[in-house]
């Protein structure tokens, strides 16, 4: 749920830090589509993630979690805890 709340406040796009603006427009896409990666991966019946939907939900996509955490990182303090939250 912590992860949840840190993505959900960088896909808002909060910019009052004075981040560059296109750096804060891809941390909030990657914020979003990485929250759809990890609903894609979330195994409702155990209650825990499965990294191998995880992994085919990315690929599919055409992305990775180190492209996705790049842009998260540039996007100031709020984009570093998302992605420290996620590791």
């Amino acid at each position: 749920m912590e992860l949840q709340t840190a993505l959900s406040k960088v896909a808002m796009g909060n910019n009052s830090l004075g981040i560059d603006p296109s750096k804060m427009k891809a941390a909030s896409e990657a914020a979003r589509e990485l929250s759809i990666h990890l609903n894609n991966a979330f195994n409702a019946e155990t209650g825990n993630f499965d990294l191998s939907k995880l992994d085919r939900s990315l690929k599919t996509s055409s992305t990775n979690v180190t492209e996705l955490s790049s842009k998260l990182l540039n996007a100031g303090a709020t984009g570093q805890n998302a992605f420290i939250k996620l590791a």
